[in-house]
Order: structure tokens, then C-alpha cells, then sequence
């Protein structure tokens, strides 16, 4: 059995004002769809993020409709998960999909009855698992364990997404050989660009984003979607990326996908590297210097200059027409030293589980750039104390 991987498509992705939609569809029309007639998979697996927002305006949906079209001509079986950026607008014709062999899987249906695929007598058992949040988690882990649900969750005042898909794994049985299919971001992977914000934001709501390597044991092999870079963590877990770079911290990256191959049980995989239809490039220099160059990328500069120079983008834009971002080196810098205010990557205990009040504190900081009064933290304080009391009342 043959598998192509893939991941975080992000339709309809518009970057610094740039819509990129057009070079989506170029690329599935030139490269993706060569691709796949060349390499002849058994089966492509999407790992989520098919589209780049919950609610896509009129152009992505066409492109998303027009890339169901050429997948579709090739006669391969396609099995999609939504991502963090997805909804359930994507998934909304679901049923008449499958009629086409694309299957959307936006709940627990894939993973409580795995999708399995059979190839000369043999099988291999895909457990489809959603970007979904912690309350439709819970939702629908209730909904389908019920009494068990409601006793793991007993006395629980908050409960983590890991937490939840350890319950999930413990009451499922796992059939061998077992591929996880998920779009979620493990401890050991390298982060970069948007995705993880740099890994800040997440820490600051107690890392729940950020799963374990070690949760996953239980599967022969892990088709992630959530980071933007190709990579694989030991022998199990495979990253596919996105197949063009949507940040300039991907622009070194290779793009590509995996080709993945069971026989007998045992499983073997390489890359894939592909030329994305256009690069993205960061210039720093002076502007005497820089107005000499010229380049057809997709362009950030930052301006090493002093003192201001009269129209620089309008000017630049000359001989780089594809001038994306504009900076002087000192906005930049000022820009790191507020993100350092937040201190966050110092000094919070990963293991820590923050209580309401150091939430808030860290959220003002994150927002204001600096810590809150305590004249106005003592007014969320009572506001809080309030709310508990009420929500206590409540239950009894």
C-alpha cells in the first residue's frame, strides 16, 4: 500500500495584503496533480488546514471546489481531516463526497470506527482525529462513552485536551497497523512562522497545544498536520508541512510531502521535495544599497537606515515589485523587546498549571506590554471571586 501525505493547504491564504489563491491553484493544476498521476498512491492522506479561514469568501470556496475537481479525476481515495483553521463549512456536503471516495471526517466517527483499507488481503486502520476544541471534545466523548465519560470527568473543575485523548486511546480499541491522522503539535517538533506564534501564545494558556511525543505509543505511525515544516520526530511521526511557504520564517524550508509505504506490517517512508510557484525572500541593507538590487520574489526588507527615507516603499517597489513588508531595523527590534516583556519563555514552568489569576496576568501583560496595577487587578479579583461563588451555587 502506497501513501501520499499531505497537509495545511491553507485555500485562499492572503499574505501580507498578496492573495495567493491563483498560485493555489497553479500549483495543484501543475505540480500536485502530476504528482500524484506519476507516483500512482493507493490512498492521499490530508492532515488538515484545507482552507485558511473558518468562514472562506466566495474565491476560496471556488478554488476549494475546483481542487476537489482535479483530485477527483484522478480516481484516488482522499481521506481529509479538518485543522484548527477549518470548519465545518468544508465538510458541509460530507455525505455526497464520498460517493467520489473523499472522506471528511470533522468528528470522532473515523476514530471510534477506524477507516480501513484493504490491499491483497491486507489492512491498515486509519483513526481520523479533528482539530476540535476542548469542549466539543468533550461533547462527543460523552456522546459516545457516556457513563464511563461522566466518571472520568467527575470532580474535574478543567480537564486538557491531552488528558481527554489519553481517556480517548485508553477506550478505543487500536487495531494494528495503526495510522493516527491528527493536526496538533507534538513537544520535540520544530516550530516556525505562524502556526505556534512562535510558540508563545500557547504557553501562556498552559501549553495545552503542545501534546507529548509520548501520548502516541500506541500508534504504528502519525500523519500530523499543524506545522508548516517537512520533518520527521523518531521513527513514527511524520509532518508533511505546507506544501508552499505562508510565512517568511518557512522561507528556507523544503516543501514537499511524504511517500509512505506498508508491506506486511512494516512500514517505510521518504520525502518528496517540490519548487513551490514563488519564493519568499528577507533583504536587509541600507537603501542606497538595496535600490541597486532587484528580485521577483515575494520580498521583505528591513532598512538598516537612521534616519527616514522620503517614499522607500513606493520607490522600492520599482525593482522589487513584489515587495510584500517594509521595516527599519530599529521597528524590528522594538518589536522583540515587546514580545521579551512577556517574559514567557523564562520564566513559566511548562508543568504548571496557571490558576485564574495568574491567566489574567499574563494576558494583560501579553496585550498591554506591561503588568497590570494592582488597583485594577484587585476589580478582576472580586469580579472573579463573584463568578466562582455564583458558578459554585450553581452546581449545588
Amino acid at each position: 500500500m502506497k501513501i501520499l501525505h499531505s497537509s495545511d493547504w491553507h485555500l485562499g491564504k492572503i499574505l501580507q495584503n498578496k492573495k495567493l489563491i491563483d498560485y493555489q491553484l497553479s500549483f495543484f493544476e501543475k505540480t500536485f496533480l502530476p504528482l500524484v498521476k506519476e507516483q500512482k498512491p493507493d490512498l492521499i492522506v490530508v492532515s488538515g488546514d484545507i482552507v485558511d479561514k473558518p468562514i472562506p469568501d466566495y474565491e476560496t470556496l471556488k478554488g476549494y471546489k475546483e481542487v476537489l475537481r482535479m483530485l477527483t479525476s484522478t480516481k484516488v481515495p482522499i481521506l481529509f481531516i479538518l485543522g484548527n483553521h477549518d470548519s465545518k463549512r468544508v465538510s458541509l456536503f460530507k455525505e455526497f463526497l464520498e460517493a467520489e471516495k473523499i472522506y471528511l471526517a470533522d468528528d470522532l466517527s473515523f476514530f471510534i470506527n477506524p477507516f480501513v483499507w484493504k490491499k491483497n488481503g491486507e489492512r491498515v486502520y486509519f483513526y481520523l482525529l479533528p482539530h476540535l476544541s476542548v469542549f466539543e471534545l468533550i461533547s462527543l466523548v460523552k456522546e459516545s462513552f457516556s457513563n464511563e465519560a461522566l466518571d472520568f470527568l467527575e470532580g474535574k473543575d478543567q480537564v486538557s485536551v491531552p488528558e481527554l485523548l489519553r481517556f480517548l486511546f485508553s477506550k478505543v480499541e487500536i487495531k494494528k497497523p495503526a495510522v493516527l491522522v491528527g493536526h496538533l503539535a507534538v513537544d520535540s517538533a520544530v516550530f516556525s512562522g505562524e502556526e505556534v506564534l512562535r510558540g508563545r501564545w500557547q504557553n501562556t494558556v498552559g501549553n495545552e497545544e503542545i501534546f507529548p511525543l509520548s501520548l502516541f505509543e500506541c500508534f504504528d505511525l502519525c500523519l500530523f498536520g499543524h506545522l508548516h515544516r517537512l520533518q520527521s520526530l523518531n521513527f513514527n511521526v511524520l509532518y508533511s508541512g505546507s506544501p508552499m511557504p505562508y510565512s517568511f520564517d518557512e522561507a528556507n524550508y523544503k516543501k514537499g510531502f511524504w511517500f509512505i509505504s506498508f508491506e506486511k506490517e512494516r512500514v517505510s517512508y521518504e520525502p518528496i521535495f517540490i519548487d513551490p510557484p514563488y519564493r519568499l525572500k528577507t533583504y536587509e541593507g541600507y537603501f542606497k544599497d538595496l535600490i541597486l538590487k532587484g528580485d521577483e520574489s515575494f520580498v521583505r526588507i528591513i532598512l538598516k537606515d537612521k534616519t527616514p527615507v522620503a517614499y522607500p516603499y513606493e520607490r522600492l517597489k520599482k525593482v522589487f515589485p513584489n515587495l510584500l513588508e517594509l521595516k527599519y531595523e530599529e521597528e524590528v527590534k522594538q518589536e522583540e523587546k515587546e514580545w521579551s516583556l512577556l517574559g514567557i519563555d523564562q520564566h513559566l514552568d511548562k508543568t504548571q498549571r496557571l490558576d485564574e489569576k495568574d491567566l489574567f496576568r499574563k494576558f494583560y501583560r501579553f496585550v498591554e506590554g506591561k503588568e497590570i496595577e494592582e488597583p485594577l487587578f484587585e476589580v478582576f479579583s472580586e469580579y472573579l471571586e463573584e463568578f466562582l461563588k455564583n458558578k459554585q451555587e450553581s452546581v449545588l
